[in-house]
């Protein structure tokens, strides 16, 4: 499947399509919840390759690590961790499965679940970073990847679409704004899972993020870090939810 075709899946209408084609450490916690907050991130970090704020990894780690990490708990997963918690809750994320994920900001997820064959719909408020992030990601994965500026709390996406919504980090950023902030978020998720489908959620604070969610959603929490890594404040879990 091209990614015509997987854009022509998920929306009814075209949408912001990007392949197609401040300061830089928050004050405060609330500045993870505002976008306008993160675009300015972004765009006064633009030399920066990736950047993924659960990876301990010398190559993903950006310069502004310690500012974050001053006001967020610190965390590691790698996507081959995550691959595996995945499989031992019966998510496989098979070739074909069609991925959403949700403020992918320049993590290396989405090109590694294109490698695999997944069908992936990298999405983030930031248009601008999402056409470096397309640019740098190149032709490898092309025909797996799609791109789309997207607010979590109101996706422009069709009602059924996706086998999976995978978010790195959004819902603990979100969370900042309050609970229900992330309920709006993970309702637009669920909303858009294919009958069977899952919104799987690494999260650095799972036990905040379970005191925010519905008890009328099914969730199964697995601790989720790198093997050998030793951070003392390494709390991080990967959280599945369904309807």
């Amino acid at each position: 499947m091209g990614e015509a075709d997987l854009t022509g899946l998920l929306f009814d209408e075209e949408p912001n399509r990007l392949s197609l084609l401040s300061a830089r450490i928050p004050t405060s916690k609330s500045s993870y919840a505002d976008s306008e907050w993160w675009r300015r991130r972004y765009a006064a970090s633009e030399e920066e390759a990736s950047y993924d704020w659960c990876s301990t990894h010398p190559q993903s780690r950006s310069s502004l690590s310690d500012g974050f990490l001053a006001l967020w708990p610190r965390y590691s997963v790698s996507y081959s961790s995550f691959r595996a918690a995945a499989r031992q809750a019966g998510c496989t994320l098979s070739a074909g499965d069609v991925v959403l994920q949700l403020g992918c900001g320049t993590s290396s997820f989405g090109g590694e679940l294109a490698r695999d064959g997944v069908l992936c719909l990298e999405s983030d408020v930031d248009a601008a970073l999402l056409a470096r992030l397309a640019g740098r990601l190149g032709s490898e994965t092309t025909q797996h990847l799609s791109f789309a500026a997207l607010d979590a709390l109101r996706l422009g996406v069709r009602t059924a679409c996706c086998d999976y919504v995978l978010e790195k980090g959004t819902l603990d950023a979100l969370s900042a704004a309050g609970p229900l902030t992330v309920q709006r978020a993970v309702g637009e998720a669920l909303r858009v899972l294919r009958a069977g489908g899952t919104l799987l959620s690494i999260s650095a604070q799972p036990q905040l993020l379970l005191a925010c969610l519905s008890d009328t959603w099914r969730v199964t929490h697995i601790p989720l870090h790198d093997p050998g890594v030793k951070i003392p404040s390494a709390r991080g879990g990967l959280l599945l939810l369904s309807t």
